[in-house]
């Protein structure tokens, strides 16, 4: 369910295949090879698990890159928690419109 799942930004490999909102919205999901071996998932918070990111290949830097390629300077960023995204993906980026700020997590 989407209701335990964090809301991040990430790239993909064919931006024709990007789902588009009927308001010209695009949706972007990813999942990223950690750097190093992960100690906690928190997939009670994320929703992901180790099986989860079996065979992921795809790196931040590869992520980065193709987040900037979606990036304008009228584009409106929305996630969760979008701090956290932008400073792993060492990324900065206005606007933004950060869910962590309407809704929180209990």
């Amino acid at each position: 369910s989407m209701a335990n799942r964090s809301c991040s930004i990430a790239p993909v490999h064919d931006a024709s295949n990007l789902p588009i909102h009927p308001l010209g919205l695009q949706f972007v999901q990813e999942l990223v090879k950690p750097p190093s071996e992960v100690s906690d998932y928190r997939s009670q918070v994320t929703g992901i698990t180790a099986a989860d990111l079996e065979g992921v290949t795809v790196d931040r830097q590869a992520v980065a890159t193709r987040i900037q390629q979606l990036l304008t300077p009228d584009t409106v960023l929305v996630g969760h928690s979008l701090h956290y995204d932008l400073q792993a993906l060492k990324l900065d980026h206005q606007p933004i419109i950060d869910t962590a700020m309407l809704f929180s997590y209990e």
